[in-house]
């Protein structure tokens, strides 16, 4: 006790390789999905699909600010994501732990990181297929492989609550 109050221990966190491995996995995923912003110019005159039934098929039209309202989107949950990372303590957790504990700190934030990684992967994949279609270059739907990257979230992120 120091003054009355509880002095906190600095925590050292090792991020092993696999987090830092996410955070370039992520960094790269958030550059490809500003390729459409890059090409801005390509888009001027193309309809853009912006919403797929479940049959994959394009049912939703848009034009090219769409590009780039999705990636403001991806970007501002890469932020939210990252400051969950440096603030784990702000995490929802549906039952009762102690928070201040070293390993509960390390696994939220090797949580943060795994779905801020899976959220600008969904992103990328969406943009990137979106693009894709928009140039001609291929009429499938993002929705199957967004499904899929979906379900590898949901299934890391319960290992890491369970």
């Amino acid at each position: 006790m120091k003054n009355g109050c509880q002095s906190q221990d600095k925590i050292h966190l090792n991020f092993g390789k696999v987090i830092i491995c996410s955070e370039i996995v992520s960094v790269v995923l958030l550059l490809i999905s500003a390729i459409p912003l890059f090409n801005y110019d390509l888009l001027v005159d193309l309809i853009i699909p912006s919403h797929y039934n479940l049959m994959g098929e394009v049912d939703g039209w848009s034009d090219r600010s769409f590009f780039s309202s999705i990636f403001l989107i991806e970007v501002l949950l890469f932020v939210l994501c990252s400051i969950c990372q440096l603030f784990p303590q702000i995490i929802n957790i549906p039952f009762n732990i102690n928070r201040k504990t070293p390993e509960v700190k390390a696994v939220l934030i090797r949580m943060a990181s795994f779905s801020k990684m899976w959220l600008v992967s969904i992103f990328t994949v969406s943009i990137i297929f979106t693009y894709m279609n928009a140039l001609g270059k291929t009429s499938v739907s993002p929705f199957p492989f967004c499904m899929i990257l979906l379900g590898i979230m949901a299934l890391s992120l319960i290992y890491y609550v369970i």
